[in-house]
């Protein structure tokens, strides 16, 4: 999730919107509809409040890394 958050910071752009397109993108192969857009940047807000720069975006990453569509079953 950290090494996620790095590349996200810096390759993602310059904007929390870039940055969790690109981050969604990168763990998906997709661009985020408009719902997960806004689930999205509700968690980095709310993480920024508690914690600062790559560390609120840590936490977006152990989220994405987390989504079904990331992880493979058989």
């Amino acid at each position: 999730a950290q090494g996620l958050a790095a590349r996200i910071l810096k390759e993602g752009g310059t904007g929390d919107e870039d940055r969790l397109a690109y981050g969604f993108r990168l763990c998906t192969a997709r661009m985020p509809n408009a719902r997960e857009r806004e689930v999205l940047g509700r968690l980095l807000a709310k993480e920024r409040g508690k914690n600062a720069g790559a560390v609120a975006w840590t936490a977006v990453g152990r989220v994405l890394l987390n989504l079904d569509e990331f992880i493979t079953r058989e």
